[in-house]
C-alpha cells in the first residue's frame, strides 16, 4: 500500500546518507516476511541491490532476505557477485546453506568448509557442517565437527547429535556423558525441542541400543 511505499522511499533516501541503516532494512524485510507479504520483501532485497550494486554489505543483505524466501538461485548469484568484491566467511556460509537447501551438499560441505578456514570459530557453520555429514553418513567426519563445537562454544545441536550419534555407534559411556553434558547446559525443554526424545524412542522401537536408550528416556523425560 502507500504508507508501505513510503516507508521503503524513505529507508532508500536514508540508505544514501547512512549505510548502517542497512539493519533496520533487514527488520523491515523480516516484518514484511512475518505478515506474509514475501514478495514486497523481495521488492526491498531488488531495490537494495539497484541502490548499492557494488556493496557487499547490501549484496550480502539482499541475498539473505531472497533465501529466506526460497529464491535461492538468485541468492546464490548475488553471493557470488559479493565474494568477486571480497571474501568473507559469512559469504562463504551463505553459499553453503543456499546449496544445502538445493539438496547439493557437496557443494554446501565445500562452502562450509571455505568458511570455517576464514573463520575456524564460527560454531553456526561448523554445527551446520556436521548436520550436513551426519545426514550423508559421513559419520566420522561430523563426530570431528560436533565435539570441535561441544569444546568451543557449545549448542545444543551439535549437543545432543553428538550424544545420538556415539548411542547409535555403540559408544555408550560416551552418550551418557554427551547427553548429561548435554541438560546441564541446555535442559530438557531444549532437548526435547529439538526431537531428542523422538529420536531416542525410534532406537528403541528399531531395537538399536534399546537399553541404554530407554534408560536415558527414563532418567530425563520419564513422563514422555
Amino acid at each position: 500500500d502507500s504508507k508501505l511505499e513510503l516507508a521503503i522511499q524513505s529507508f532508500e533516501i536514508a540508505l544514501e546518507f547512512d549505510r548502517s541503516r542497512l539493519r533496520t532494512l533487514k527488520l523491515l524485510a523480516s516484518s514484511l516476511v512475518a505478515g506474509g507479504r514475501a514478495e514486497e520483501a523481495v521488492q526491498i532485497a531488488r531495490k537494495l541491490v539497484r541502490l548499492m550494486p557494488t556493496e557487499v554489505e547490501s549484496l550480502h543483505l539482499a541475498a539473505d532476505i531472497l533465501s529466506d524466501n526460497g529464491r535461492i538461485d538468485d541468492a546464490i548469484a548475488l553471493v557470488k557477485q559479493a565474494l568477486e568484491l571480497e571474501t568473507k566467511a559469512d559469504l562463504f556460509g551463505l553459499l553453503g546453506y543456499c546449496y544445502a537447501k538445493k539438496g547439493a551438499n557437496e557443494d554446501a560441505i565445500a562452502y562450509y568448509r571455505l568458511a570455517l578456514e576464514k573463520n575456524p570459530s564460527d560454531t553456526l557453520f561448523r554445527t551446520n557442517l556436521g548436520l550436513i555429514l551426519q545426514f550423508q553418513g559421513r559419520i566420522d567426519e561430523a563426530i570431528a565437527a560436533y565435539e570441535r563445537v561441544t569444546t568451543d562454544t557449545p549448542n545444543s545441536i551439535a549437543q545432543f547429535n553428538l550424544g545420538l550419534i556415539y548411542l547409535a555407534q555403540g559408544r555408550a559411556k560416551e552418550a551418557r556423558q554427551a547427553y548429561a553434558q548435554g541438560m546441564e547446559r541446555f535442559g530438557a525443554a531444549e532437548a526435547a525441542r529439538l526431537g531428542t526424545v523422538r529420536d531416542l524412542k525410534k532406537l528403541v522401537t528399531n531395537g538399536v541400543q534399546t537399553a541404554v536408550a530407554s534408560e536415558l528416556l527414563n532418567t530425563y523425560w520419564p513422563e514422555q
